[in-house]
């Protein structure tokens, strides 16, 4: 009954608020090679739930997410883990064009961003710790589900005057809250409808910070470049020479922690999709992917 019970929650939860993988740790005693006819039962899948509707923003709170977007000089929207989708690669696309915001992302954003900045691990590592504090920002906008990045969460750790996570609620596991202050709007968030909102702002921030970002960026992929360049043979340079035999109909998967960390120190290619078993480690992400 337990087994049961626990298999029927985590397929629920797979279809509630932010759609994600679920892991099921079952408990399971010795002697394990018994076997019983008891047949397991048919109705694992529990209740039948329906994911919420997006709601929309009201006019009282799109104004104040437009006035507060304006009001922060540096803005920094950072994207986890999500599956492609047109309409919003395009509106962040837009977004980017403003030189006082940054988006930061990575190869499981599955994105295509023209001035993005793809490889934060090799920018905060190349950092100059003296002039660290130029680089961060006053506002910070989470959107998608995990982000790979220790780094990003320690350098940004309490210091942002404002945090908004949108849409609320999907950030479950990934520990944002400490960045600063949550979002408080309305649950669910229309994602579309909040790009939207925050496009059609006025650019009255401080100008030169993408410039700032993307100097670094470049700088940082220039000292990678160089090192994977000069390593001897290992399982780094490993990952090199697949990345670049990745072709434009491909679809990357990486079984476990390790492997998307060293991707994400390269540039994400032309592939189709990218994914990761995130929330499983070790052998455990590699059976899963082989299930």
């Amino acid at each position: 009954d337990a087994v049961h019970k626990s298999i029927s929650q985590a397929i629920t939860e797979t279809t509630l608020s932010y759609v994600g993988p679920v892991h099921v740790n079952i408990h399971m005693s010795e002697p394990l090679y018994e076997t019983t006819n008891d047949k397991l039962p048919l109705d694992l899948l529990g209740e039948k739930h329906v994911p919420p509707a997006k709601e929309f923003i009201s006019l009282k709170d799109l104004q104040r997410i437009k006035n507060d977007f304006s009001f922060y000089r540096r803005k920094m929207i950072i994207v986890g883990m999500r599956t492609y989708d047109d309409e919003f690669n395009e509106r962040l696309n837009l977004l980017n064009q403003r030189e006082d915001t940054v988006v930061v992302y990575e190869n499981l954003s599955n994105l295509e961003l023209e001035y993005g900045i793809w490889n934060i691990d090799a920018c905060l590592a190349a950092m100059n710790e003296r002039k660290s504090q130029q680089f961060l920002p006053e506002l910070v906008i989470t959107m998608g589900g995990q982000i790979v990045s220790k780094r990003i969460k320690k350098f940004l750790k309490g210091m942002p005057q404002q945090h908004w996570d949108i849409p609320p609620g999907s950030s479950g596991g990934r520990g944002w809250a400490m960045f600063g202050k949550m979002f408080d709007a309305i649950e669910p968030v229309n994602e579309m409808q909040f790009l939207n909102t925050i496009i059609e702002t006025g650019e009255t921030g401080e100008t030169g910070y993408k410039q700032l970002w993307l100097q670094l960026s470049r700088h940082a992929e220039t000292v990678s470049r160089r090192y994977i360049d000069g390593v001897d043979f290992c399982d780094f340079k490993v990952f090199d020479i697949l990345h670049k035999k990745l072709t434009g109909n491909s679809n990357v998967h990486f079984g476990n922690s390790t492997p998307i960390r060293y991707a994400n120190f390269f540039e994400p290619g032309n592939v189709l999709s990218v994914n990761a078993n995130r929330g499983t480690s070790g052998i455990d992400g590699s059976l899963s992917t082989a299930a």
